[in-house]
């Protein structure tokens, strides 16, 4: 025999009924530092950045890139071990 589930529509139906019934119940609600989130915002006014969306990527990730994106470079100190 064949073991592929059939297809119910009314059930389809019943599952999407109680998906849109409840959809605020399912969306985690993340959150982050405020101190990033202040830097983000800084960061975003003083280079005339209206509004972005990332999602719920990180807000430190996210100036980064928008300084890469705009050639801004970070003062990063690396150091090089000879030996």
């Amino acid at each position: 025999m064949n073991n592929v589930p059939e297809f119910d529509p009314y059930q389809l139906l019943l599952k999407r009924k109680k998906q849109d019934e409840n959809p605020i119940e399912e969306i985690p609600v993340v959150s982050f530092d405020e101190e990033d989130v202040k830097e983000l915002e800084e960061f975003c006014k003083t280079h005339g950045i209206l509004g972005i969306n990332f999602k719920n990527m990180n807000p430190k990730s996210v100036l980064r890139m928008l300084k890469n994106k705009m050639g801004i470079l970070e003062e990063t100190t690396k150091s090089v071990l000879l030996g």
